[in-house]
C-alpha cells in the first residue's frame, strides 16, 4: 500500500467531513466536489494495493456502468442541446468515482475511526442548529455571508437563502438515519438519546420554519423504518431494496393518479403540491410518447409548457426537472433505462445483507434508503450533482456504523 495513497485517501476524508455544514447550508453545490474527491480518494486506495487483493466488479457495478452508458446515449437524441463537455459526461464521472467512496476508509485505523465518529456526530448537530437558528432568524445568518447586492431585492435574496439552506435541510435529514446510530454506538447513556434526540428535532424544526413540510415527513418515515430494521432486519433489507426500485418503477403511477387528482371539482392544493400534480400529469402524457427509449437526457430542461395556476399566473409545466427521480428516469432514459437502474438496485441484494452485520447498521442502511426514496419521489431531481455528492457522503457515514459491537467507543457495549 502506498503511503502517498494512504495520505490522500486521509486528507481528502477530512476535507469532506470538516466542509460538509458549510457546503450543505450554502445550498450542496461544493458537495460533488467533496464527493469526487472521497471517490478519486478510494480510487488511489485501490489502485495502490497489491493485485492479488482486488475484487472483479460484482454485478450491480457492471449494471450501473451500463445505466451510465445508456444515459449518455439519450443524450443523443434529447432535445436539450449540450456542446463539449455534458452533464451526462459529468455525471457519468461522478457516478464512477463513487464507486470506490467505500474504499477510502478500508485502511483507517479502528482509533481514527473512533475520532471520525465523534467529530461528525459534533458538527453535524451544531451544523443543523446553525440551520435553524437561519430560518428562524429570517435567514441572517445566510445574508451575512451573502449580502444584498446593490440594485437587489431583498426578497430575492432571501427566496434564494431559503433555497440553499433547504438544500442544507434535505441534505441532514438524509443523514438522520446513520447519524443517529453513530451517536448511539458512540456515547454513553442518556448522552447519546440527548443527541440523538437533538438532532432529529432540529433537523425536522429546520424543515417546518424553512417551508418543507416533506422534511419532518421525511424523518418521521425513516426513524419508524429504522425500528422495523432494528427488530427484523434481513426482512426490513429486502423490502427496503424492493421498495426502493419499485418507487422507480412504478413512477407513472404518481402520473397518472395526479390527473384524477387534477380532476376533481372543489379541490384546493398548496401551491407547491398543485405544481407538482401539474408536472407529474404532465410527465405521463409525455413518457406515453418515448416509453422505451425516453427523450433524452435533461430533456426535461427543454420542455417549455405551460399551465394557467389558480393564482392566475402562468407556470412552467416543468421547473428543470418533475422533481420526481422514478419519473424523470422514464421521462429522459425510458424503460431501457428503468430496468438498468432498478436492476442495480436490485444487484445490491446480497452486498445489502452481508452490510447489515449489526443491527444499527440495518437501521442505518433501511433508514438512509427511506429518507433517499422520499426525498427522491418528491422533491429532487436525479441529476442534480450536489445531490450526487451527498450519497457519496452518506457512504462514508454508512460504512462508520459499526461492523461488530466491539468496534464501538465503549468498550463492551453493542
Amino acid at each position: 500500500m502506498s503511503r502517498a495513497a494512504k495520505l490522500f485517501a486521509l486528507a481528502v476524508l477530512w476535507f469532506s467531513v470538516l466542509t460538509m455544514p458549510p457546503l450543505a447550508h450554502a445550498g450542496g453545490l461544493g458537495i460533488v466536489i467533496s464527493g469526487a474527491l472521497l471517490g478519486l480518494g478510494g480510487l488511489a486506495i485501490t489502485l495502490s494495493s497489491r493485485p492479488e487483493k482486488r475484487i472483479s466488479p460484482p454485478l450491480w457495478v457492471w449494471l450501473f456502468l451500463a445505466f451510465l452508458v445508456w444515459i449518455n446515449l439519450t443524450a443523443l437524441w434529447s432535445p436539450y442541446a449540450a456542446d463539449g463537455v455534458t452533464n451526462a459526461h459529468k455525471i457519468a464521472a461522478t457516478g464512477v468515482l463513487l464507486l470506490f467512496v467505500p474504499q477510502i476508509l478500508t485502511h483507517v485505523s479502528a482509533d481514527l475511526r473512533a475520532l471520525l465518529r465523534r467529530v461528525i456526530i459534533t458538527i453535524s448537530v451544531i451544523a443543523v442548529a446553525v440551520m435553524l437558528v437561519d430560518v428562524v432568524s429570517g435567514w441572517r445568518i445566510s445574508l451575512m455571508f451573502d449580502p444584498v447586492s446593490p440594485g437587489e431585492s431583498i426578497h430575492a435574496q432571501r427566496s434564494d437563502a431559503l433555497q440553499n439552506v433547504g438544500h442544507g435541510i434535505f441534505t441532514y435529514g438524509q443523514y438522520v438515519p446513520p447519524l443517529i446510530m453513530l451517536i448511539l454506538c458512540t456515547m454513553n447513556r442518556p448522552w447519546s438519546w440527548l443527541a440523538a434526540t437533538s438532532m432529529i428535532a432540529l433537523t425536522a424544526l429546520a424543515g417546518v420554519f424553512n417551508m418543507l413540510d416533506i422534511a419532518p415527513l421525511m424523518i418521521l418515515i425513516s426513524l419508524a423504518v429504522m425500528g422495523l430494521a432494528y427488530i427484523w432486519p434481513k426482512t426490513i433489507v429486502s423490502i427496503s431494496l424492493l421498495t426502493f426500485a419499485g418507487l422507480i418503477l412504478a413512477a407513472p403511477l404518481f402520473g397518472i393518479v395526479s390527473q384524477q387528482v387534477l380532476k376533481m371539482d372543489g379541490l384546493t392544493l398548496p401551491a407547491s403540491w398543485d405544481h407538482r400534480f401539474h408536472m407529474w400529469a404532465y410527465c405521463w402524457e409525455q413518457i406515453q410518447t418515448a416509453p422505451l427509449w425516453g427523450h433524452g437526457f435533461d430533456a426535461s430542461r427543454a420542455m417549455q409548457d405551460t399551465y394557467l395556476a389558480k393564482t392566475g399566473q402562468e407556470m412552467a409545466l416543468l421547473s428543470l426537472h418533475p422533481h420526481n427521480a422514478g419519473l424523470q428516469i422514464w421521462l429522459e432514459t425510458g424503460l431501457v433505462g428503468v430496468l438498468l437502474f432498478c436492476s442495480t438496485v436490485l444487484a445490491l441484494w446480497r452486498p445489502a445483507h452481508r452490510y447489515v452485520s449489526t443491527k444499527p447498521r440495518a437501521a442505518a442502511l433501511c433508514g438512509w434508503l427511506a429518507a433517499t426514496a422520499i426525498i427522491g419521489a418528491t422533491t429532487l431531481g436525479v441529476w442534480q450533482f450536489w445531490w450526487w455528492g451527498v450519497v457519496g457522503y452518506g457512504l462514508v457515514l454508512l460504512q462508520l456504523v459499526p461492523a461488530k459491537s466491539r468496534d464501538t467507543y465503549q468498550s463492551g457495549e453493542t
